[in-house]
């Protein structure tokens, strides 16, 4: 039975996000360079909403999102999931490697929806992002980073790397923290190993997991806005800090809820990095 909805899910999910992907660039073409940008943006939202659907995904808002048009937006970890759950709740702004805009097809998609891909292997890297990412915010684009760099288990917030917060350091432009939590993994609380299901870490093989998850009758996700702050007195390391700490008290603030046992919450911050440890 599973074996059934993984394919009929892949399917619905290849054809609609090429359709909507070959819509959009097709629409892109009849409207000046100035405003394909903003189209492709207001676009980001509807199409992750219908992929979440696909997926029987439902989000759950604990609190409504900012009055910000514009800001960096920083959250927790748990996989390429994210992107979509995220974008499904407002327009965001990707960030992406530079290798995925040569890749077949994922390329065209992430170009597509305006993607901005950075080069993370050059000394310049740093200046490149920070221009790239300050100029969308400057246009009154919401950017969506990672900073912790890695993806974990949802047991756990590793501390956030600076070098995204640079973009905003002593401006006033708003950085926006978001807890991104699992609830239930079709309605058993996410502990232990069905956390795998969800979340997404090396070394696990990436298709192994996309089986997985399309197999997942329904998730639940819950979502909480912590509070937004300005950038303007903060250095990209204090902005970290501040963002970081504001994540990790949703973090504990939703396992109380849950009502986590101590073993389903990772104080070591250790990631499982060996295959011995995979389900």
């Amino acid at each position: 039975m599973l074996y059934f909805l993984a394919i009929q899910r892949i399917l619905r999910l290849v054809i609609s996000l090429i359709a909507r992907t070959a819509w959009l660039s097709l629409r892109l073409k009849f409207h000046p360079p100035s405003k394909r940008r903003r189209i492709a943006y207001e676009e980001i939202s509807h199409t992750a909403r219908r992929l979440c659907n696909i997926l029987n995904i439902e989000v759950r808002l604990q609190n409504q999102p900012p009055e910000a048009d514009r800001g960096l937006v920083v959250s927790n970890h748990l996989g390429y999931i994210d992107m979509l759950v995220l974008a499904s709740v407002w327009p965001v702004c990707f960030v992406a490697r530079h290798t995925l805009e040569r890749e077949f097809l994922f390329g065209w998609i992430a170009g597509t929806f305006q993607t901005i891909f950075v080069n993370r292997e050059r000394k310049t890297a740093t200046e490149n992002f920070v221009r790239e990412v300050r100029g969308r915010l400057n246009e009154g684009y919401r950017v969506l980073v990672f900073p912790e760099g890695r993806a974990t288990l949802g047991d756990t917030v590793y501390p956030f790397k600076t070098g995204a917060f640079e973009a905003v350091a002593q401006t006033s432009l708003p950085i926006i923290p978001i807890y991104m939590g699992l609830h239930e993994i079709d309605g058993v609380k996410p502990f232990g190993q069905i956390r795998w299901k969800i979340c997404w870490h090396a070394p696990m093989p990436i298709f192994r997991h996309i089986w997985r998850l399309l197999s997942i009758r329904k998730t639940v996700f819950e979502v909480t806005f912590a509070e937004s702050f300005s950038a303007y007195n903060h250095t990209r390391k204090t902005a970290s800090l501040a963002a970081h700490q504001q994540i990790l008290t949703q973090f504990e603030a939703h396992h109380h809820m849950l009502e986590a046992p101590e073993w389903a919450i990772n104080r070591t911050g250790t990631p499982p990095i060996k295959l011995t440890d995979l389900p």
